[in-house]
């Protein structure tokens, strides 16, 4: 990329992440610990295999502080918080050496002390492991955070038998709702004709009417408002085989009432793992949709939508941010 198109789409990030306010401070807490512990998953098994680590970076860009541990690691935290590294040293068959003229730098061979701890001479399933340990770390981080959540704060308990209000939880960037205004928390108390007593009519009345505009009275704090929304028409696959088109809006509901049943330890571990397991097959399954054309990639998102989320779910509170960042 270019240089200057690269900086270009560096200030439009912090121009959107700061254009949410306070969510700024929520979206740098969570990059921040997210990357941190992958890197830390490269940075630990390097290390036990005797790999020499030069850096290892939080953010990008200019360094705003660090230091070096006794290991010669340059542990430091940079302007950009848009994702970090780690620098192994000898990632390639020589070293560069700096020229006194002020030219490229030169190479030469590695020594053997060098070699005994270059990333490149160290056995391929020393370097396989390496890779992987930062993926690795994340699952077991969500698990880690799964279980601290289910043994301290407990596991959410839903009542089958209690309707879910039709209020917005999420709004799909894109879709129909979106498109309408429809935003997070608002409460749907009408949609065509019908009265909207929870989010199961809401579904009804929005899957019967594909591409059809609606007039929606919605509840948005104090005021009662009216706006026109088109569900977007889809095709869906009953169980019989059969082709149908249904109308999507692009919400998800804000969910009803819950209690919280504290788990032990033990309980909550395996609870964690469950957890991780199922959130981790439900991605799966989603991009599989989406490759096959079942799904739309709307709700698919990189740091933008990272910064949006995260503090939605700050607002929420503390269990619902941790509960995200697992997530």
């Amino acid at each position: 990329m270019d240089v200057l198109a690269l900086i270009g789409n560096l200030g439009s990030i912090w121009e959107s992440v700061f254009s949410f306010g306070g969510n700024a401070v929520q979206f740098i807490v969570a990059i921040t610990v997210l990357v941190f512990v992958h890197e830390l998953g490269h940075y630990l098994v390097a290390r036990w295999n005797g790999v020499r680590v030069e850096v290892f970076s939080i953010g990008f860009g200019m360094e705003l502080k660090g230091w070096a541990d006794q290991h010669g690691t340059r542990w430091k935290i940079c302007a950009i918080p848009l994702g970090g590294y780690v620098k192994m040293f000898g990632e390639s068959e020589t070293v560069q050496v700096e020229t006194d003229d002020g030219e490229e730098p030169e190479e030469r061979p590695m020594t053997d002390d060098e070699k005994a701890v270059s990333f490149h001479h160290k056995t391929l399933m020393q370097r396989a492991a390496i890779v992987f340990a930062g993926p690795l770390v994340n699952f077991l981080f969500a698990i880690v955070v799964f279980t601290a959540l289910f043994s301290i704060v407990g596991v959410p308990k839903a009542d089958p038998n209690a309707p879910i209000p039709a209020i917005v939880g999420a709004v799909a960037t894109g879709g129909a709702a979106h498109r309408a205004g429809l935003e997070r928390s608002d409460v749907i108390l009408r949609l065509g004709a019908d009265k909207i007593n929870d989010f199961s009519e809401l579904q009804r009345v929005v899957e019967r009417s594909p591409g059809k505009t609606l007039e929606a009275t919605i509840r948005r704090g104090d005021k009662e408002i009216q706006i026109s929304v088109t569900p977007d028409p889809k095709e869906v696959k009953t169980k019989s085989g059969q082709t149908v088109i249904r109308g999507l809006l692009g919400i998800s509901a804000q969910g009803g009432p819950v209690t919280y049943v504290q788990s032990n330890p033990i309980a909550a571990l395996w609870l964690g793992v469950e957890q991780t397991y199922a959130m981790s097959a439900k991605i799966l399954v989603y991009l599989g949709d989406v490759i096959a054309g079942q799904k739309s990639a709307n709700d698919l998102g990189g740091i933008i939508r990272i910064a949006q989320i995260s503090g939605q779910m700050a607002e929420q509170g503390v269990v619902d941010f941790v509960f995200f960042m697992a997530m």
